[in-house]
Order: C-alpha cells, then sequence, then structure tokens
C-alpha cells in the first residue's frame, strides 16, 4: 500500500504554517462494495486507491451514515495526483463520473467538514446506448451511467424491469456550467416496461440516476434492464 501525504499551507501576513498529515494504510478497495469510516477530526481526508481498466465507466459516491450538516467533498485522481472524471452534486449530494482514461491505481479523496461514519462507494457501470442493465436494492446507495448522444435529435428510451418488486426513481439530469436541468424522470412506477422519447444535444454532460422509490412500499430488490437508441 501506498503511503499518501496532505500538506495544507496556512498564510500568515508574510509567513506561513505548513501542517502534514499522513495516512500509512491506503486500502485496496473493490467496485461496487459500500465501505465506511469514521472521520475523527474536521476536514480530514481520507484515501482509498482501486484497480481500473481503460474504459471503465465509473462512479463515486460518499454520504455520512447518521444525519450531519457537514459537507462531504469528492474527488478522484490518476496515478500522478491530477483530478479526472466529472465532479457536481445533485440534490445536495456530491458524486463523480468517470471514463478511466488508463488501467491503473485510482485514487479516491474523501474529505469531511464534520467527524462522523461516512459510507463511500466505487461503482461500475456503463452507457445506456451499450444496453445497461443494473440491480437495485434497499440497501446502499443509489446507481449512476451515462449517456453518450453521439448526434443532436430524438432518441428511444425503453426501461424494462426483469426480476423482483422494489419500484424504483429513474432520472437523466443535463448538466451546465450555470444550472442543472431534469430531461426525463419516471418516479415510483411498477410498471414492469416502458417506453419513453426524449431528445437529447450531442456534447451535453447527462448522468442517469436510478434509485428505489422511497414514498412507494414494495419488494426489497428488483433489476432493470435499460437501452438507448436513436430514432432515425
Amino acid at each position: 500500500m501506498r503511503k499518501v501525504i496532505s500538506i495544507f499551507v496556512i498564510f500568515w501576513g508574510s509567513a506561513w504554517v505548513a501542517t502534514a498529515t499522513a495516512q500509512d494504510d491506503i486500502p485496496i478497495i473493490e467496485y461496487s462494495t459500500l465501505y465506511t469510516h469514521s472521520f475523527s477530526e474536521p476536514d480530514e481526508q481520507y484515501f482509498a486507491q482501486f484497480n481500473g481498466e481503460e474504459g471503465d465507466l465509473v462512479y463515486v459516491l460518499a454520504d455520512y451514515v447518521d444525519y450531519s450538516s457537514g459537507d462531504i467533498e469528492i474527488d478522484l485522481r490518476d496515478t500522478v495526483g491530477r483530478t479526472i472524471g466529472f465532479r457536481e452534486e445533485y440534490a445536495f449530494d456530491p458524486f463523480v463520473l468517470a471514463e478511466l482514461p488508463a488501467t491503473a491505481l485510482y485514487t479516491v479523496v474523501i474529505t469531511a467538514e464534520e467527524p462522523g461514519a461516512v459510507e463511500f462507494i466505487v461503482g461500475l457501470t456503463g452507457y445506456l446506448e451499450d444496453g445497461f442493465t443494473a440491480h437495485l436494492s434497499t440497501e446502499g446507495f443509489q446507481i449512476l451511467a451515462g449517456v453518450r448522444a453521439a448526434e443532436t435529435g430524438s432518441y428511444a428510451l425503453t426501461f424494462a424491469r426483469t426480476d423482483g418488486e422494489l419500484a424504483t426513481a429513474f432520472e437523466i439530469i443535463t448538466f451546465s456550467e450555470y444550472f442543472s436541468e431534469n430531461v426525463i424522470r419516471v418516479n415510483g412506477t411498477q410498471v414492469d416496461n416502458w417506453t419513453a422519447q426524449i431528445n437529447l444535444n450531442a456534447g451535453d454532460q447527462y448522468v442517469v440516476f436510478l434509485d428505489q422509490n422511497i414514498f412507494r412500499e414494495s419488494g426489497t430488490e428488483a433489476t432493470v434492464e435499460v437501452t438507448l437508441e436513436a430514432i432515425e
């Protein structure tokens, strides 16, 4: 395991003081596994690493186990420490979605504003246009996926529940520099299959959010398949 050192520089007039904190054991984590770390100090950083392959589409999510007014920041870094991926927040929850540029060891950095236990996950996901299958449950985080619109135009979106009874919440959000906008939202459906027509713009940043519907009691698990095809 590698040793990661964070250096904080504080300026006071013309002088500065550097405080270094070291995490001796950097765990190697696996895709789609839920982990928990307890932060003991304000603004503490935690590092974890995973082995990724070129072309993997991954998402990173983190949240306090118990209620906290503190913020959480997530960073995904390559082997030389550069931040990669699309980093944003939606409904006040931070996330990272990234297509890995190379087969290498990647580092997740989580910064917690307040002490407390934080759950996090690095999920392996995919693009809707490649055909996407996901398994949802009442435990853990929502699932993220990607959309690549090769051309501006209309697309047919098909959703099919192949197993389970858990009611789902499905959204596609487009993000720009100044705002986020809902492309489609199907919330609380217990229908096994549905199809919708949506309009997408080539080059825009889209993120898919797939979760349980907390407002409707149903089963505990569901497997869904989602496809996206351009309409000629």
